[in-house]
């Protein structure tokens, strides 16, 4: 079996999505997640979720960890960051993708919940 830390480590990059969620009870949120690991566990990508509690401080503290095991990019179900999450993801250069309300400063990109339920549907 690979040791995929040390892989990680080698390649400054991992096969890891970081998936941030504000509460895993919440409508859609069981869907998203099994629907981008059809799409992604095939391209080779496996998917790490992380619930937020609809707290900013612990946001910050999973994606310091996140960020720390080189993820490849990062989905999150909210648009609501801290200055200093916002600039950790902006430093990481991976692709982020902020999901619920359009933002009209994207971290990166940024789908609003119409494009979602449209996807969904």
């Amino acid at each position: 079996m690979p040791n995929l830390a040390a892989s990680a480590l080698a390649s400054a990059s991992s096969h890891t999505i970081a998936m941030v969620v504000p509460n895993l009870a919440e409508a859609g949120c069981s869907e998203m997640f099994a629907g981008l690991q059809q799409i992604l566990q095939p391209a080779g990508y496996q998917i790490m979720l992380a619930e937020s509690q609809h707290r900013v401080e612990q946001e910050e503290k999973l994606l310091e960890t996140l960020l720390a095991s080189n993820i490849a990019a990062a989905i999150l179900l909210s648009v609501e960051h801290s200055d200093t999450v916002r600039q950790w993801l902006k430093n990481a250069s991976i692709p982020v993708m902020e999901m619920g309300a359009i933002r009209s400063d994207p971290i990166d990109m940024n789908i609003g919940m119409i494009t979602l339920r449209q996807c969904m549907s």
